[in-house]
């Protein structure tokens, strides 16, 4: 049977992305209030539309595991890791990204997900949607996920590989 958390916004990714969705209809507001019509507003308009339009398309909606599979569901091609391949898997907390640096991807807009570098880890591949419900996964690459209820997660990964990791 195949198991599925929740990707829950934190507070922080909540008020990224409606201060990042409300600030993009400045520029359409100016556009048509405005004595002179200046093109450019409508292209910044059109730019932060876009970039939030494809940085929701790659924001963890939901993780799921499956008799063989971890799932990390986004609304545009989701991510798969192999519990066969998973060599550790633990719960971590905030305090353990400190340092961290984002090399690409999003950085609150929709969640924290992307590539990103801390020296002690390395370079690991995050999908999160907030910050306290961390999971670190080491299989052939290294994930971050953030799935509601992590220790649930965590032990039933631990039982569907049934390996000790």
């Amino acid at each position: 049977m195949d198991m599925n958390f929740e990707a829950k916004k934190d507070f922080t990714v909540k008020l990224i992305t409606n201060l990042f969705n409300i600030g993009s209809l400045i520029p359409l507001i100016l556009y048509f209030y405005l004595p002179h019509k200046n093109p450019v507003t409508l292209l910044v308009f059109s730019i932060m539309i876009i970039t939030s339009l494809l940085t929701w398309f790659f924001s963890p909606v939901s993780y799921q595991i499956t008799e063989t599979k971890i799932n990390i569901l986004r609304p545009i091609k989701n991510i798969e890791i192999e519990l066969s391949k998973i060599k550790e898997i633990k719960k971590i907390g905030k305090e353990d990204l400190k340092g961290a640096i984002r090399l690409f991807g999003s950085g609150g807009l929709y969640g924290f997900f992307g590539l990103f570098y801390k020296k002690d880890l390395g370079k690991f591949y995050a999908y999160c949607s907030n910050s306290s419900d961390l999971v670190l996964i080491k299989s052939d690459k290294l994930f971050l996920i953030s799935p509601s209820q992590p220790e649930v997660f965590i032990s039933y990964v631990k039982e569907k590989a049934s390996i000790k990791i």
